[in-house]
């Protein structure tokens, strides 16, 4: 009977965990507009490659686009069948590998701990600031620790049943499919956590090998097929994308060595409030007790923020692989002080998290409300084929995105009126600019044709 009801709750909780984690990831995922990082140029070039199918070599605007490659492309191409081009549809897969890292983080924890321990720490990831917001954007970042953490979830499986080291062959694949070098992260991690926790067998293992060998047969194939397809374009891309931002510290992406532990300050909310305590302890016990376990944990951790503090280009949301690691180091020891039987007022805090953050607006995601409102009108009066000029804006790929017209932007009054002057004219400029440049001593004789908040299209008279 004891152990029936222990079943039944056990299943309940699960239950409770896939549905709830699935809500919050899901929950109007395809409300407001997209971001012009990333969101929109991702979801230009997967229409392109629906109407167009270039599926193998992607295009942006028409010209090749290298600069990462393909799966999530591929992933948002196929929302488009589905669901038709949205923003659920740009958002859908990177929201379905969040909640696939919530479930992975539960297992991973439950796997080397317990299950309290895996749905807290499942829990306390679920509810993270940084985490909600950047899964439920359509950018590469959320797959990425989705593949990264089944990669290692699977190779600390493959340590009992060497079978499991396949499936993180093909898990770290699919990681370099996804956003190309960063998924290397997993190499460190399990290497340096073999040497510390004397498990140098694993890598004589001809199945730990096998592993590396299907994750090549992943990689290799669409590399070698873009390279013979345009070798200038795939090294160039590369350069820029990979070798210059780790050697250089790109425009507008500065930071020191200190970057990413002010990040996970400040974005890891609210429960950063118990990490700061539970990592020195955590890390100080796993010193103590050479727990295997722990130490799995702890490499992951140090070798994420040891990483990508090499790279010299710093962006807020290349640390989210170290996530799932902080929450199970988190979980682990609250687990110590918050027993099982505590699930119900556990369960009431992690509710009121989200409900604070849904407060705060986490859940909002509406970066260009104006630029998506006026698109109706630019496609009815802009002709196809005709450029429409930004003016003081670089939201060149929100406008090609809903528009579905050539955009350029002008950052200077000269460079506009030069345009003007060049056949037929069409802008997008704000009230306050609207203001400054009309009417203009300089001969730009423009009308207001269509306006959506503080937007405006105009045109020559």
């Amino acid at each position: 009977m004891m152990i029936n009801q222990e079943r039944n709750f056990n299943l309940g909780r699960d239950l409770f965990f896939v549905a709830f984690s699935a809500f919050v990831l899901f929950f109007h995922l395809g409300r407001g507009s997209l971001a012009t990082w990333d969101e929109t140029i991702y979801g230009v070039i997967a229409r392109e490659m629906v109407q167009a199918h270039h599926w193998l070599i992607p295009t942006y605007g028409g010209h090749v686009w290298l600069e990462k490659p393909p799966l999530c492309l591929w992933m948002i191409a196929f929302c488009y069948k589905m669901f038709g081009i949205t923003e659920f549809s740009v958002r859908f897969f990177s929201a379905l590998c969040g909640w696939g890292t919530v479930l992975t983080t539960y297992v991973i924890g439950s796997k080397l701990f317990n299950r309290w321990v895996g749905f807290l720490g499942g829990m306390f990831l679920l509810t993270s600031k940084h985490f909600i917001q950047h899964a439920r954007l359509g950018f590469m970042d959320a797959p990425l620790v989705f593949f990264i953490s089944l990669a290692l979830l699977f190779f600390w499986l493959g340590r009992e049943k060497k079978g499991f080291f396949a499936l993180s062959g093909l898990a770290l694949g699919l990681a370099f499919l996804t956003k190309g070098p960063a998924a290397i992260l997993v190499i460190p991690i399990t290497w340096i956590y073999c040497v510390w926790a004397q498990e140098l067998s694993i890598l004589k293992k001809p199945s730990y090998w096998t592993g590396i060998l299907i994750c090549l047969l992943i990689v290799v194939p669409w590399h070698a097929y873009a390279i013979l397809q345009d070798s200038n374009q795939f090294f160039t891309d590369f350069h820029h994308q990979v070798l210059q931002r780790f050697a250089e510290h790109l425009p507008d992406h500065p930071g020191g060595p200190g970057f990413y532990l002010k990040v996970i300050f400040n974005k890891y909310r609210p429960w950063i409030l118990f990490l700061v305590p539970a990592l020195p302890f955590f890390v100080f016990q796993t010193i103590r007790m050479k727990n295997k376990e722990m130490i799995f944990v702890t490499v992951w951790i140090f070798c994420t923020l040891g990483l990508w503090t090499l790279v010299k280009t710093r962006l807020h949301w290349y640390i989210l692989p170290i996530y799932p690691a902080l929450s199970i180091c988190v979980a682990c020891v609250c687990a110590k002080v918050v027993k099982e039987k505590y699930i119900l007022p556990a369960g009431i805090v992690f509710l009121i998290t989200i409900a604070s953050h849904v407060k705060r607006n986490v859940f909002e995601a509406n970066y260009n409300p104006d630029l998506k409102s006026i698109s109706a009108s630019v496609k009815n009066i802009v002709p196809e084929g005709k450029v429409v000029f930004l003016y003081n804006s670089t939201d060149c790929s929100a406008n090609l995105f809903y528009s579905g017209r050539s955009t350029r932007s002008l950052m200077t009054k000269e460079s506009l009126m030069e345009a003007a002057k060049q056949g037929d004219f069409y802008g997008l400029i704000s009230k306050k600019d609207l203001k400054d440049i009309m009417p203009s001593p300089a001969g730009l004789h423009a009308v207001v044709r269509a306006s959506a908040g503080e937007l405006f299209l105009i045109s020559k008279e």
